[in-house]
């Protein structure tokens, strides 16, 4: 036999040899060699494996356990259940190719034989070598699964790092079937045993059952703390670290490159998990992305770090002085209660010093987080001095009114005019003359619009609950405005001292209501505006009072929209909101969404469903109707829309 071509086989390259070992295979071979490679023939006696049957192999089988805790790829996240290994490259090729090289007999792989195929001229033109496309090399030929590592401590490790502690975090898996009387995969063994997370939103009876108080079933609170520092510029950096100690003693340290699933049910499906895995990995590395650790957690911080703990009854410190006191050498711990109430004592043994970061009672999500740009708490240095030396020109010019003028109201008026002082203090003077000329404050004190049920038959104006971010939600329903029937019940003046009426009990009584109720500051509203059956002979009738509202929102109240919707309109609306959406400010288009008949999904996006009036979708119905109940944190006396306060 003097020279031999091998004889292409079936199966596809695998992607683990490289154009060198190729070129071996396609010139001539030692006799020797090539009788190794000529295999014997496959016995008849054994089947080819069948189509239906490869395919039938490769279906993974899930019980019904495995479904419920069934985890998203796309969070990139899989339980820990043995490491991974890698997997060694195909034995046959290697020492066959070896043995070419060296000129040498290698030894008989033990595999079964297979019968070589036959060939013909379009495979053997197949098998020769293809200049112009080369096969590329493969930088991982064991194709295991690669994640990118970043070093812990990122870009900065040399920069000192801020440790977090979620204390008495609310996470106890709880078995909602025992799985004794069932049988189990394939009719066999015992039932299989269900678990889930405790919340107050899904197991209220269970709570009632077991006499527990429902605030200790609040693992919403852990999730939002841990959304909003994973997201956080600080993390990303590199320079976060987050540890969650539960109420049931269990310390958890969370990687700061894990992706927390973003809706409630996948996160409690994860943390049952890892409370029985006690370690999660990521699909694309070995690397622990959630992993139970041994108690106290000040054994896993480094030894020069300041321990303090989030405290409401604790002095108020502004941390852009406080933390420049703080050694630079050393690192910062800070201990938050990440549960709906109760003492801030959980570390008490260790900590070094309790503070308090607002004048407010701060959700455990807004104490990790800070508040929108320009807003108390989240002020740069030049917005800090910008707002100190306002306030001392409105001293020295005596403007200033210490009754009404706090840093909030300052600060609505600096961000009306871009920080601009000369600008925002004219803003503020002109307003201030106005509410002389108005009579703003006698209104306050003895206005009572007493035609209000027949007002709002024609033209319905009122607040009425919180939205998702605590702000008060005023609607208002221009479609069934009547204007000869509205101004047969009142004026057009009474009107406008009822709106301004409303500005004043908003600013005064019904922001720091919903602050106080959801625990951190709210500055805005959150605005439904219902065109349902409007029509331009009403609106052009109604202009004049339109535009005088809108000068005294934007002028004498500024910086008060959180969120608009205008519902339910035209297309000739829409179309001129499309012209005049490019001439507006980045920031006034964000919070104005344009909707038609749809509206009700995004609606609920950010209004709870029980505190939105069912003719807009939800399923509050108050006694007596929505528009005239006042619904709210702020109503504790029961007081009807326009009342006298």
């Amino acid at each position: 036999m003097d020279n031999s071509i091998v004889p292409t086989r079936r199966r596809r390259h695998s992607g683990c040899l490289d154009k060198k070992d190729l070129d071996y295979l396609h010139h001539p071979v030692p006799e020797k060699v090539s009788s190794i490679i000529d295999t014997p023939q496959r016995p008849k006696s054994t089947p080819g494996e069948r189509t239906h049957q490869r395919k039938r192999n490769f279906s993974p089988t899930h019980s019904s356990e495995e479904a419920d805790g069934e985890i998203d790829q796309s969070m990139q996240i899989e339980i820990d259940d043995s490491p991974l290994e890698a997997q060694p490259p195909p034995a046959q090729h290697t020492s066959v190719l070896t043995a070419i090289r060296n000129n040498t007999t290698p030894k008989t792989p033990k595999e079964r034989p297979t019968k070589p195929l036959p060939t013909s001229k379009s495979r053997t033109k197949m098998a020769q070598p293809n200049p112009h496309n080369p096969i590329p090399v493969v930088a991982n030929p064991s194709m295991l699964p690669v994640q990118a590592h970043v070093a812990r401590g990122g870009v900065a490790t040399s920069n000192r790092r801020l440790y977090v502690i979620l204390e008495q975090a609310c996470l106890e898996a709880y078995r909602i079937s025992s799985g004794g009387a069932g049988k189990g995969r394939n009719g066999k063994g015992e039932g299989e045993v269900k678990y889930t997370l405790l919340n107050c939103d899904d197991h209220q009876g269970i709570l009632a059952k077991t006499g527990r108080d429902i605030a200790d079933a609040r693992p919403d609170i852990t999730h939002q703390c841990l959304l909003t520092l994973l997201d956080s510029p600080l993390n990303k950096a590199g320079l976060l670290q987050v540890y969650i100690h539960t109420a049931k003693g269990v310390l958890i340290e969370v990687n700061p490159h894990v992706r927390i699933p973003r809706t409630f049910k996948r996160f409690s499906g994860l943390m049952v998990q890892l409370l029985h895995k006690l370690s999660i990995r990521g699909v694309n590395g070995p690397e622990k992305l959630l992993k139970v650790i041994k108690n106290p957690v000040t054994d896993h911080l480094p030894p020069n770090t300041i321990k303090l703990t989030l405290s409401g009854d604790a002095p108020t410190q502004r941390l852009s002085r406080y933390l420049p006191t703080l050694p630079t050498t050393h690192n910062i711990a800070v201990f938050v209660g990440a549960m709906a109430r109760g003492k801030d004592d959980f570390a008490d043994g260790y900590v070094d010093e309790k503070i308090s970061i607002s004048d407010y009672s701060l959700s455990a999500s807004v104490a990790c987080g800070k508040p929108l740009p320009g807003r108390l708490g989240n002020l740069t240095m030049v917005q800090m001095h910008t707002l100190e030396k306002f306030k001392k020109e409105l001293i020295e010019e005596d403007i200033f009114v210490e009754e009404r003028m706090d840093d909030a109201l300052l600060l609505r008026f600096l961000r009306a005019r871009k920080f601009d002082i000369p600008k925002a203090k004219l803003m503020l003077v002109e307003a201030e003359k106005w509410r002389k000329d108005f009579g703003v404050d006698e209104i306050v004190k003895s206005f009572n619009f007493n035609e209000l049920e027949e007002v709002n038959k024609y033209y319905p104006q009122y607040y009425h609950n919180m939205d998702k971010d605590g702000r008060p939600i005023y609607i208002e329903r221009v479609g069934q405005l009547n204007m000869e029937a509205l101004y047969k019940a009142t004026t057009q003046e009474r009107l406008l001292q009822r709106l301004v009426l409303e500005y004043e009990r908003f600013t005064t009584y019904r922001l720091p209501a919903c602050a106080k109720a959801v625990g951190h500051p709210v500055e805005t509203s959150c605005t439904i505006l219902d065109l349902k059956g409007v029509s331009m002979t009403n609106f052009y009738h109604v202009k004049d009072y339109v535009f005088q509202a809108s000068s005294i929102g934007q002028n004498r109240y500024p910086e008060c929209m959180g969120k608009f919707y205008i519902i339910n309109a035209p297309w000739s609306f829409t179309a001129v909101w499309a012209v005049i959406k490019p001439w507006l400010d980045e920031v006034t288009v964000s919070k104005v969404a344009i909707l038609g008949t749809g509206f009700k999904k995004t609606l609920l996006e950010q209004i709870p469903v029980e505190n939105l009036p069912k003719e807009f979708g939800g399923t509050c119905e108050c006694p007596g109707s929505c528009s005239l109940s006042d619904a709210g944190p702020w109503n504790t006396l029961g007081r009807a829309n326009g009342a006298a306060a």
